[in-house]
């Protein structure tokens, strides 16, 4: 198995687990043993996103479900999700899905 893959997949690991917490490609590279530049292609190239977008999807793949079987607030899933404010959750969360967590939560109920 090619040892940089293991080592991204490692990171994948650790991003699954900590998706909520304030995560940078600066701290992530350096975890790697890496420069950022560096650690973004290789990050590109061995899981086919950037560090940045797959966080986020990470992050969007997980509010889906909380929307889905949590009464939380939009705001408390936003900041259980890692993004800063609700705003910036409900942008990326409506791009990504083409539609806003409240109308997503309407329709599962």
């Amino acid at each position: 198995m090619d040892a940089a893959w293991v080592t991204f997949q490692q990171v994948s690991e650790y991003i699954h687990a900590h998706f909520g917490d304030e995560l940078s490609i600066d701290g992530l590279a350096r975890d790697a043993h890496c420069s950022a530049s560096h650690f973004s292609r290789m990050f590109k190239r061995e899981l086919g996103y950037s560090p940045k977008d797959y966080l986020i999807k990470i992050r969007i793949d997980k509010s889906r479900k909380l929307l889905q079987d949590s009464s939380d607030t939009i705001t408390d899933i936003a900041f259980t999700c890692g993004f800063a404010t609700s705003a910036h959750f409900s942008d990326s969360f409506k791009k990504i899905t083409g539609v806003s967590p409240s109308e997503y939560r309407r329709s599962f109920s």
